[in-house]
């Protein structure tokens, strides 16, 4: 049976990748070393977006705070209500979102360039041996 996907573990010996070489190896080295310029060009940005989340909450009461004073009501809870309503509240806390979604993408960001430098390192270390045992 030609192209049968319930192939028999000896077909796969056919399909077996091909031993690493030294452009391999150069070829991974040059790509840790862009890989880390990227995650040294988002250390300012991995501040800033640190300092955002750390500071999101108390922004959001600040923006609540100032729509309670822009509402004129004298009770709290009044001011609150009305203030939450209030179309320029309402557009402070888009802003903040969209801040918040920005340092969130960043930290992704820096996540994954972590996870690539680590694999890259295992992947040029796994290759030496390899080489060194040729």
């Amino acid at each position: 049976m030609h192209g049968d996907p319930w192939e028999s573990p000896a077909s796969w010996e056919s399909k077996k990748p091909e031993p690493a070489d030294w452009g391999d190896l150069f070829r991974a080295t040059k790509e840790l070393h862009n890989e880390i310029a990227v995650l040294n060009s988002l250390i300012d940005d991995v501040a800033k977006a640190r300092l955002i989340k750390e500071v999101d909450s108390d922004r959001r009461k600040q923006a609540l705070a100032r729509g309670i004073v822009r509402s004129g009501v004298n009770s709290v809870a009044g001011g609150e209500v009305a203030a939450r309503t209030d179309q320029k509240y309402i557009d402070d806390l888009k802003g903040l979102d969209a801040e918040l979604l920005m340092a969130e993408k960043t930290m992704a960001r820096w996540v994954v360039s972590q996870a690539k430098i680590e694999s890259l390192r295992s992947l040029i270390s796994a290759a030496k041996e390899t080489l060194r045992n040729v």
